[in-house]
């Protein structure tokens, strides 16, 4: 099993929000997929996370560090809470591949991770 962690806005689909910057080309069914087999978890602070019909997160968040330059203090608190056997991943749209690696974190641009993993 495998940590991967997303941001939110241009990363991730958002039907709440058909904006550029908001809406990304992660699909939600992708997530959705790789939860069967994979611990998916949310590491940003935006409100356009994937929610249930209630209007909670389908998956966990850690977000309490909302700026780019601290976004590896989210992956480590992620890690902590859940270790795997496995990768830790981070997709992102930022380009903040050094925070990733701060956290101890393969970073995956989210335009390629979407180009082979969308269904």
């Amino acid at each position: 099993m495998n940590l991967i962690c997303f941001d939110i806005d241009g990363t991730l689909e958002c039907k709440e929000d058909d904006s550029e910057y908001i809406n990304g080309p992660v699909k939600l069914t992708t997530l959705d997929h790789l939860a069967k087999k994979h611990r998916i978890v949310i590491v940003s602070p935006s409100p356009y996370y994937p929610k249930d019909d209630n209007g909670r997160s389908l998956y966990p968040i850690f977000s309490k560090y909302e700026s780019n330059t601290y976004r590896h203090l989210n992956l480590l608190e992620a890690k902590e809470s859940f270790p795997v056997d496995g990768l830790n991943i981070y997709v992102s749209n930022n380009g903040d591949y050094k925070e990733a690696e701060k956290a101890g974190f393969i970073f995956i641009d989210e335009k390629v991770f979407a180009e082979n993993f969308n269904e």
